[in-house]
């Protein structure tokens, strides 16, 4: 097998009548790259969800978590949730909940699926074009193995990149069809698969524009891209007759044969050469295909605003944008040589260095005007050239959306462009040169297991938060976002220095960053440095007003301050700007708890168990809040639901034990139940937690066993009063006065300490 061959035209001398030893060698080139990519990728099945946008595509966005509903599909169709309409990703994401529930790793490998199925169809894409098996292995191999593309295929909210890939192969090879053989059902389906990648991702909306670089290279209809047939002929007696340094290189004969003048396709004896058009019509048959472009491109903008993912001029000049947007072209095409230091994120530096705008206005100059100077000999340069860089428009920067200055993410699809240059520029460069063909070939091979290589040592960075944004600190300067994520990371482990240092970092590079500074008043709060936080929280909502965390930690303070009304005012501003914010409805639930408003807590811990339905403690204090008014029964159910799911959950145990021992109810007592599960429940804590012993001293006064009640009651007593739990040491009292008259305890609680 040889990594690349050549033809006079870029195709092999028929593709129609192929002969059965290459039929063979694109089913195997399929197979391989199909399953070495789902092999390559498969690791990701041991990933988790990361705190990038995970939390708002899956992990805790109600819509989708439920899976696949009419109701779901409707909201797919008119949300226009994490500032962009792709109702096609969304009912991928509640597909893969549908069936998978919440376990990242199918989701995982779901995408993983699809980025291999993508590969493939890349592969038949390019022979279809093309007719060139080894070429097109290649391009298919960079688009499948390159390390830039592990974060489209390894983060779950890039659903849309694989999504919208696999629309993408399919349109174009529609459009093949419908360019060989036009007709207006080639035509109308090509339109719909256009559409669904653009309900995929809207980053589709440069398609049309592809379709237009394919006319020119290879399918050549644009009318006047002629071939020169001595060309043809002179590339079949290099077919003929074979070099002994070809020979002995183990290059196709066809690689080293002369470079045309002309790399358009010849249609001379060929059954599926395209019919040719003028330009302008060929324009004009795209223009239903820009008005869908045009309307996806209005549509993301107006969600994109509303989400407040554009950033203002204020922030970023457009000269700012202009001056990143040429530096990371560059850049791209820097990773794709060399792809080392690859991160989640990359801060936006501002403005550019003006010497490394000068330096990539040389770089893009120089290579814009070698491509011109060969568009028409070597149209494969400009169809790869023009298809990199527009490609990236909608996402290079001008109009700003987010804070990075590039992403991986983004080349999925335009460095197709790039590796159609370098396959076939290398051919042609081995047909010139004979004494480099050996090279070429190694490094047909070479390169895709070097990929390969650099790809599962990329993977492993993606295995969690920790792993990922701990990486992308180590290799990025001054990233205030990874500084952040790690500082709050730091924090929930109690690792409070490290976690200071961290968020310092962030305001450091960035001051005004609402989440740095959240951050830090999450850590004073963890202080009890109540007031400090405040200020912190205030200041991150005086600049970012849309973040509903900090609305929710702002109240929470208020709470631990005492001050449950106020807190409600901040719980429903988070609520208001973030429905499915779990942890504000459960905060309303305990500041009405604080208030005695059990009806109304009940309907917020019930509001959060439809956002988190695993959310244990919410469960428990809705079991509170029901016995609390009147409804033993619906607790008692919803307790033992919890106990036949943890049989060791001590908190449910000893919840259900008071229920049965002292419920008003007489069809809801059972004494002898309750001294089981309290006992259980005292076992778990080696007799040493009080409330436990409550429940186990007011079981035993049911059952009629006062002396063994007082007992325990006395001993709950004394540790209730050393550890300060002054409800529960009320509730003791109380009981204990009446186990001393041989009087069982009655009330309508599920938790003596409330």
């Amino acid at each position: 097998m040889r990594p690349f061959e050549r033809t006079s035209s870029g195709l092999e001398p028929s593709v129609n009548r192929v002969d059965p030893k290459t039929l063979r060698a694109r089913r195997v080139i399929t197979l391989v790259l199909g399953l070495g990519t789902l092999m390559l990728f498969w690791r990701t099945g041991g990933h988790g969800f990361i705190l990038l946008d995970d939390a708002g595509y899956v992990r805790l966005n109600v819509n989708v978590a439920r899976g696949l509903s009419w109701e779901g599909v409707k909201w797919a169709f008119t949300a226009g949730e994490m500032s962009n309409w792709h109702p096609l990703t969304w009912l991928s994401h509640m597909l893969d909940c549908s069936l998978f529930g919440l376990n990242p790793g199918a989701h995982h490998l779901v995408s993983a699926a699809i980025h291999a199925l993508n590969s493939a169809l890349l592969f038949q894409l390019c022979v279809r074009l093309t007719g060139a098996t080894w070429h097109s292995a290649f391009v298919a191999a960079l688009f499948a193995w390159h390390p830039l593309h592990v974060e489209s295929v390894a983060w779950i909210s890039e659903r849309k990149d694989v999504l919208s890939g696999l629309c993408f192969m399919l349109t174009l090879l529609a459009y093949v069809g419908y360019a060989r053989k036009p007709n207006l059902w080639r035509y109308g389906l090509t339109a719909l698969l256009l559409v669904l990648g653009l309900m995929a991702k809207p980053m589709l909306v440069t398609l049309p524009f592809v379709m237009l670089l394919l006319d020119w290279w290879p399918l050549n209809r644009w009318f006047g891209r002629h071939t020169d047939s001595s060309l043809a002929e002179s590339a079949q007696a290099a077919v003929a007759h074979p070099t002994n340094g070809e020979r002995r290189a183990g290059v196709s004969p066809a690689l080293a044969g002369q470079r045309p003048k002309d790399d358009a396709p010849s249609a001379r004896g060929r059954r599926d050469a395209c019919p040719t058009f003028p330009p302008l019509k060929l324009i004009l048959e795209k223009l239903p295909f820009f008005a869908l472009v045009a309307a996806a491109s209005v549509v993301t903008l107006l969600a994109q605003r509303h989400g407040r993912a554009m950033v203002s001029t204020n922030v970023f000049s457009f000269g700012d944008r202009l001056g990143n947007a040429l530096v990371s072209y560059v850049e791209y095409l820097a990773k794709l040589v060399w792809p080392v230091k690859l991160a989640v994120f990359y801060p936006h530096p501002g403005a550019r260095a003006w010497w490394l705008v000068a330096l990539a206005i040389v770089v893009l100059a120089a290579i814009l005007l070698g491509v011109a100077a060969n568009a028409r000999r070597r149209g494969y340069l400009l169809t790869g050239w023009l298809w990199f860089l527009g490609m990236l428009v909608p996402v290079i920067g001008l109009v700003q959306v987010g804070d990075q200055a590039l992403a991986d993410r983004y080349t999925y699809l335009p460095f197709i462009g790039v590796s159609f240059m370098l396959a076939w520029g290398a051919a042609e460069a081995a047909g010139k040169w004979p004494q480099a063909a050996p090279g070429v070939a190694a490094l047909g091979w070479v390169l895709p297991a070097a990929w390969m290589i650099c790809t599962a040592m990329q993977l492993r960075h993606w295995q969690n938060n920790e792993t990922l944004f701990t990486h992308a600190r180590a290799v990025t300067r001054n990233n205030y976002v990874a500084d952040t994520i790690v500082g709050k990371m730091l924090l929930s482990r109690g690792q409070l220095d490290e976690a200071r240092a961290c968020l310092a970092d962030a305001l450091r590079v960035r001051p005004t960053y609402g989440q740095a500074l959240a951050g830090m008043g999450d850590l004073h709060a963890a202080l009890s440095q109540f007031d400090d936080a405040i200020r912190f929280y205030s200041e991150a909502l005086r600049l970012e007003p849309h973040l509903a965390d900090a609305q929710n930690a702002w109240g929470g303070v208020l709470l631990a301050q005492g001050k449950p009304q106020d807190a409600v005012e901040h719980f429903t501003t988070a609520t208001r700007l973030d429905p499915t914010l779990a942890e504000a409805e459960f905060n309303f639930g305990l500041a009405f708890r604080q208030l005695r408003r059990p009806k109304e807590a009940a309907a917020a811990f019930q509001r959060a168990l439809r956002v988190q339905p695993q959310n244990l403690p919410a469960r428990l204090l809705l079991a509170d809040c029901l016995a609390e008014t009147g409804q033993p029964r619906e607790a008692l159910a919803l307790l033992q639901l919890i106990a036949q799911v943890r049989p060791d959950a001590i908190d449910a145990l000893h919840r259900i034990a008071w229920i049965l021992a002292t419920s008003p109810d007489n069809g809801v007592r059972n004494g002898g139940e309750a001294v089981a599960l309290a006992l259980r429940a005292c076992e778990l804590t080696a007799h040493r937690q009080s409330i436990s012993l409550a429940a186990l001293a007011a079981a035993y006064a049911e059952t009629g066993r006062f002396d063994d009640a007082i007992a325990i009651a006395r001993k709950a007593e004394d540790l209730a009063a050393r550890a300060g739990e002054k409800e529960l040491l009320k509730t003791i009292r109380r009981a204990l006065a009446m186990f001393e008259k041989r009087t069982a305890y009655r009330e309508n609680r599920s938790d003596p300490a409330h």
